[in-house]
Protein backbone atom coordinates (compact mmCIF):
# COMPACT_ATOMS: atom_id res chain seq x y z
CA UNK A 1 0.00 0.00 0.00
CA UNK A 2 1.34 3.63 -1.13
CA UNK A 3 0.80 6.48 1.47
CA UNK A 4 1.00 10.25 0.23
CA UNK A 5 4.69 10.85 1.68
CA UNK A 6 5.99 7.85 -0.68
CA UNK A 7 8.03 9.18 -3.47
CA UNK A 8 9.14 6.69 -6.06
CA UNK A 9 11.63 7.00 -8.83
CA UNK A 10 9.94 6.53 -12.70
CA UNK A 11 10.98 3.98 -15.50
CA UNK A 12 9.36 2.77 -18.74
CA UNK A 13 8.69 -0.51 -18.76
CA UNK A 14 10.51 -2.69 -21.16
CA UNK A 15 9.13 -3.65 -23.38
CA UNK A 16 6.94 -0.88 -22.91
CA UNK A 17 3.78 -2.72 -23.08
CA UNK A 18 4.57 -4.80 -20.42
CA UNK A 19 2.91 -7.87 -22.02
CA UNK A 20 5.98 -10.17 -21.37
CA UNK A 21 8.56 -10.47 -19.39
CA UNK A 22 10.06 -6.50 -18.39
CA UNK A 23 14.31 -6.70 -19.33
CA UNK A 24 15.03 -3.71 -17.27
CA UNK A 25 15.27 -2.79 -13.78
CA UNK A 26 11.88 -1.87 -12.25
CA UNK A 27 12.58 -3.16 -8.71
CA UNK A 28 11.10 -0.35 -6.12
CA UNK A 29 10.37 1.61 -8.92
CA UNK A 30 6.60 3.61 -10.44
CA UNK A 31 6.72 1.35 -14.19
CA UNK A 32 5.39 3.22 -16.75
CA UNK A 33 3.19 1.06 -19.05
CA UNK A 34 1.37 1.86 -22.54
CA UNK A 35 -2.16 0.56 -22.53
CA UNK A 36 -2.95 -1.69 -24.96
CA UNK A 37 -1.46 -5.14 -26.35
CA UNK A 38 -2.72 -7.42 -22.98
CA UNK A 39 -5.16 -7.63 -20.14
CA UNK A 40 -4.15 -4.74 -17.55
CA UNK A 41 -4.02 -7.54 -15.09
CA UNK A 42 -1.12 -9.12 -17.37
CA UNK A 43 0.79 -6.24 -17.12
CA UNK A 44 0.28 -5.63 -13.45
CA UNK A 45 1.71 -9.56 -12.58
CA UNK A 46 4.70 -8.66 -15.17
CA UNK A 47 5.77 -5.43 -13.59
CA UNK A 48 4.57 -7.28 -9.98
CA UNK A 49 6.83 -10.06 -10.58
CA UNK A 50 9.95 -8.03 -11.60
CA UNK A 51 10.05 -5.98 -8.85
CA UNK A 52 7.76 -2.99 -9.71
CA UNK A 53 6.03 -1.08 -6.82
CA UNK A 54 3.01 0.92 -8.94
CA UNK A 55 1.76 0.53 -12.29
CA UNK A 56 0.79 3.72 -14.16
CA UNK A 57 -0.75 2.98 -17.65
CA UNK A 58 -0.71 5.58 -20.02
CA UNK A 59 -4.18 5.93 -22.42
CA UNK A 60 -3.79 6.60 -25.81
CA UNK A 61 -7.09 8.93 -25.75
CA UNK A 62 -7.05 12.31 -23.63
CA UNK A 63 -9.18 11.20 -21.24
CA UNK A 64 -9.00 8.04 -18.71
CA UNK A 65 -11.13 4.91 -18.33
CA UNK A 66 -11.78 2.31 -15.25
CA UNK A 67 -9.33 -0.40 -15.21
CA UNK A 68 -10.78 -3.40 -14.49
CA UNK A 69 -10.42 -7.70 -14.64
CA UNK A 70 -12.63 -10.35 -15.82
CA UNK A 71 -13.03 -12.60 -13.78
CA UNK A 72 -12.50 -10.55 -11.13
CA UNK A 73 -10.58 -14.07 -9.27
CA UNK A 74 -7.66 -13.51 -12.01
CA UNK A 75 -6.63 -10.52 -10.38
CA UNK A 76 -6.44 -11.65 -6.41
CA UNK A 77 -2.90 -12.24 -6.89
CA UNK A 78 -1.94 -8.64 -7.66
CA UNK A 79 -0.92 -6.35 -4.89
CA UNK A 80 0.97 -3.38 -6.38
CA UNK A 81 -1.16 -0.16 -6.89
CA UNK A 82 -2.62 0.50 -10.71
CA UNK A 83 -3.55 3.68 -11.64
CA UNK A 84 -4.42 5.51 -15.33
CA UNK A 85 -3.49 8.63 -16.52
CA UNK A 86 -4.21 10.72 -19.75
CA UNK A 87 -2.25 10.34 -23.00
CA UNK A 88 -0.75 14.12 -22.01
CA UNK A 89 -0.02 13.05 -18.58
CA UNK A 90 2.05 10.12 -19.51
CA UNK A 91 3.86 11.30 -22.06
CA UNK A 92 4.93 13.87 -19.29
CA UNK A 93 5.92 11.34 -17.02
CA UNK A 94 7.74 9.38 -19.91
CA UNK A 95 10.12 12.40 -20.40
CA UNK A 96 10.67 12.93 -16.64
CA UNK A 97 11.73 9.23 -16.16
CA UNK A 98 14.29 9.91 -18.37
CA UNK A 99 15.60 13.19 -16.23
CA UNK A 100 15.60 10.80 -13.43
CA UNK A 101 11.85 12.14 -12.03
CA UNK A 102 10.18 10.51 -9.33
CA UNK A 103 6.77 10.10 -8.99
CA UNK A 104 4.66 11.01 -5.20
CA UNK A 105 1.16 10.09 -4.80
CA UNK A 106 -2.19 11.77 -3.20
CA UNK A 107 -5.37 10.69 -3.02
CA UNK A 108 -7.56 13.58 -4.24
CA UNK A 109 -11.56 13.82 -4.63
CA UNK A 110 -11.21 16.06 -7.59
CA UNK A 111 -9.85 12.86 -9.64
CA UNK A 112 -13.37 10.47 -9.75
CA UNK A 113 -15.41 8.41 -11.64
CA UNK A 114 -18.00 11.18 -11.83
CA UNK A 115 -15.73 12.90 -13.62
CA UNK A 116 -13.98 10.77 -16.28
CA UNK A 117 -16.92 8.54 -16.97
CA UNK A 118 -19.29 11.54 -18.50
CA UNK A 119 -16.24 12.62 -19.99
CA UNK A 120 -15.58 8.89 -21.82
CA UNK A 121 -19.45 8.35 -22.71
CA UNK A 122 -19.30 11.81 -24.68
CA UNK A 123 -16.29 10.53 -26.18
CA UNK A 124 -18.08 7.47 -26.99
CA UNK A 125 -20.96 9.76 -28.81
CA UNK A 126 -23.57 9.38 -25.42
CA UNK A 127 -24.36 12.14 -23.86
CA UNK A 128 -24.83 15.01 -26.46
CA UNK A 129 -27.82 17.26 -27.00
CA UNK A 130 -29.48 16.37 -30.06
CA UNK A 131 -29.75 19.92 -31.56
CA UNK A 132 -26.21 21.45 -32.97
CA UNK A 133 -27.04 24.48 -31.29
CA UNK A 134 -27.25 22.86 -27.60
CA UNK A 135 -24.56 20.56 -28.95
CA UNK A 136 -21.99 23.93 -29.16
CA UNK A 137 -23.74 24.84 -25.61
CA UNK A 138 -22.87 22.03 -24.19
CA UNK A 139 -19.20 22.34 -25.46
CA UNK A 140 -18.66 25.99 -24.42
CA UNK A 141 -20.26 24.96 -20.64
CA UNK A 142 -17.92 21.86 -20.23
CA UNK A 143 -14.76 23.77 -21.11
CA UNK A 144 -15.48 26.56 -18.40
CA UNK A 145 -16.22 23.61 -16.13
CA UNK A 146 -13.08 22.43 -17.07
CA UNK A 147 -11.17 25.19 -17.58
CA UNK A 148 -8.50 24.42 -14.46
CA UNK A 149 -8.25 20.77 -15.68
CA UNK A 150 -5.91 20.37 -19.39
CA UNK A 151 -6.32 16.72 -19.47
CA UNK A 152 -9.87 17.32 -19.22
CA UNK A 153 -10.06 19.90 -21.37
CA UNK A 154 -8.35 17.57 -24.00
CA UNK A 155 -11.26 15.31 -23.68
CA UNK A 156 -13.60 17.72 -24.29
CA UNK A 157 -12.24 18.42 -27.16
CA UNK A 158 -11.45 15.04 -28.45
CA UNK A 159 -15.23 14.02 -27.66
CA UNK A 160 -16.51 17.53 -29.34
CA UNK A 161 -14.35 17.17 -32.54
CA UNK A 162 -15.49 13.53 -32.68
CA UNK A 163 -18.92 14.48 -32.84
CA UNK A 164 -18.44 16.91 -35.28
CA UNK A 165 -17.28 14.30 -38.07
CA UNK A 166 -19.74 12.11 -36.86
CA UNK A 167 -22.34 14.43 -37.64
CA UNK A 168 -20.49 15.24 -40.88
CA UNK A 169 -20.46 11.45 -41.59
CA UNK A 170 -23.83 10.99 -41.03
CA UNK A 171 -25.25 14.09 -42.64
CA UNK A 172 -22.95 12.81 -45.74
CA UNK A 173 -24.27 9.47 -45.68
CA UNK A 174 -27.81 10.71 -45.41
CA UNK A 175 -27.14 12.57 -48.77
CA UNK A 176 -25.52 9.75 -50.52
CA UNK A 177 -28.35 7.43 -49.83
CA UNK A 178 -31.17 10.33 -50.91
CA UNK A 179 -29.50 9.88 -54.83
Amino acid sequence: MLHSSVSLSAVVAKPVDACSPLTNDVKGKAVLVRRGGCPFVKKAEEIQAAGGRVMVVGNHQPFIVRMGVEPRWKGLNTAIPVVMVSKRAYSILVAESYTGGTLAFEESIDVSSNVWEPLEKLTNGEGWPRSDVYVAKKFEQMLEEHQAWPDRIASVKFAYNKKLNTTATDATSSVKSEL
